[in-house]
């Protein structure tokens, strides 16, 4: 199970960070885990997955290596623009400047609220 503020690779999304894990109730009365992805690359754009038994493709970023590897192959420029994205962001410093937009939000809220 992923967890709140990391990283994953969506087949639909492309590269998310998980904002929150909720439940969410169906007509029945049944609450089902989603995850609440945002796409990192196009922050307006949310995802509610199923925790289980989802039919989207979730998996892990590639790591450093592997991605130095598809941006040298000569296919590089045949990958889909999703793919590219998660190649050119996990080889550049932008998951530790999300990181610290995060905290960044974070602190913002609570200098308002200690403020207020």
């Amino acid at each position: 199970m992923y967890q709140k503020k990391e990283f994953l690779f969506s087949e639909a999304l492309g590269v998310c960070r998980v904002e929150d894990v909720v439940k969410l109730t169906r007509d029945k009365g049944e609450s089902i885990l989603y995850y609440e992805l945002r796409s990192v690359e196009n922050r307006s754009k949310v995802s509610y997955i199923p925790v289980d038994h989802h039919e989207v493709v979730l998996r892990d970023l590639i790591d450093k290596e592997k991605a130095e590897s598809i941006k040298e192959d000569k296919n590089f420029k045949n990958l889909s623009p999703l793919n590219k994205y998660e190649v050119e962001f996990v080889l550049s410093d932008e998951i530790k400047e999300e990181l610290e937009r995060e905290e960044a939000r974070k602190n913002f809220k609570i200098a308002r609220r200690l403020s207020a």
